[in-house]
């Protein structure tokens, strides 16, 4: 609205320190084989929309809504990250690597509600650094070089995120302390990816003829990855309440991309780049928002009888309309998106 306020800050609150340490260490242990350690300790502001709002506790006074304050006292967010890695080489194509690691994350912002000393009855609420987490996975991936006119690598990772909150919800009371199983968790998580790529000025034999593909400056590469769900909080069938936080999957998604580019060469320092960009290739259908009740896209288990009704009874028409006012597209994803390009490089 064109405002502003000026702040005042404490001399211990001007300025803060942080320090950022990283630590990483790579040795080959033998002529195929080379073993990594890593340690990262990581200080990150928390974002300035939590430090600084529009809003003070004098604002609970006169509003009838819900006040959220800024604290310029937030501590940095911590993210402790221990990492230990293998390479081994299987041929002079193939190369298998392996990485596990642990993350703490220490600080994350969440809110509080405070309240007035003399008058108890007036409330907001403050930005804190109370939310914590943690990550740990292992993952897996075997790669085979470009050679022969392609490459392609087959990945696996299992991980898993927990914390006390998905996001900046209030602490109170009642709140749940222990970890559970974050927004984000996604357990398990596979992916293949290939590509055929013909250079510039290079002859491609079709296998087992003595065709040559009349196409150089071409690339081929096709994604495929398929994910187990993310979690999401059930609700009782009976009543609004909620059930465990995050204690029920989604069901797995999984997704094809296709990449096609060919070069064309004007001069020596001019050419044309081409390329189509297919996502969805197949149109798999991947939810990606569910009704709490039924873990279903398309039915928030609402009961609809009319109860004045001996006996109980559903009119055919009011089940048809109430069943398309709840379907929302953006809970599930099955479109195919279609991308054509070019570029002028010179």
């Amino acid at each position: 609205d064109g405002t502003y306020r000026t702040v005042n800050f404490d001399k211990d609150e001007r300025l803060q320190m942080m320090v950022s340490p990283r630590l990483g260490v790579s040795h080959p242990i033998t002529d195929r084989d080379v073993l990594r350690f890593a340690y990262n300790y990581q200080n990150q502001l928390p974002q300035m929309q939590y430090i600084f709002t529009s809003k003070t506790p004098a604002d609970a006074n006169v509003s009838d809504q819900t006040i959220t304050v800024g604290n310029t006292k937030l501590e940095p967010q911590i993210t402790v990250t221990y990492e230990v890695g293998l390479s081994h080489q299987l041929s002079e194509d193939y190369v298998l690597d392996m990485t596990a690691y642990y993350k703490n994350l220490y600080n994350y912002v969440s809110t509080v509600q405070e309240k007035d000393p003399q008058e108890p009855q007036i409330t907001w609420y403050r930005f804190i650094s109370e939310d914590y987490g943690s990550a740990r996975g292992i993952d897996l991936q075997l790669e085979k070089i470009m050679s022969n006119f392609n490459t392609w690598s087959i990945a696996y990772s299992l991980a898993w995120a927990q914390g006390n909150n998905s996001s900046t919800v209030i602490q109170d009371e009642a709140t749940n302390l222990r970890e559970f199983p974050l927004d984000w968790d996604v357990r398990h998580n596979v992916s293949v990816n290939y590509t055929f790529r013909i250079g510039r000025n290079e002859e491609f034999f079709v296998p087992f003829t003595d065709f040559i593909l009349p196409l150089d400056d071409f690339s081929a590469n096709v994604n495929w990855t398929m994910a187990s769900g993310a979690p999401y909080t059930p609700q009782s069938l009976v009543g609004t309440s909620f059930l465990d936080t995050n204690s029920v999957r989604k069901d797995y998604t999984q997704e094809t991309n296709l990449r096609l580019t060919k070069g064309i060469t004007l001069s020596n320092k001019m050419n044309i780049k081409l390329f189509l960009d297919v996502e969805n290739l197949f149109k798999n259908r991947n939810i990606l928002t569910v009704y709490p009740k039924t873990g279903s896209p398309y039915d928030d288990g609402a009961d609809l009888t009319e109860s004045n009704i001996n006996p109980p009874f559903t009119y055919p028409e009011v089940s048809y309309v109430y069943s398309k006012a709840i379907r929302n597209p953006g809970f599930t994803n099955n479109y195919r998106g279609v991308t054509l390009g070019v570029s002028f490089n010179f």
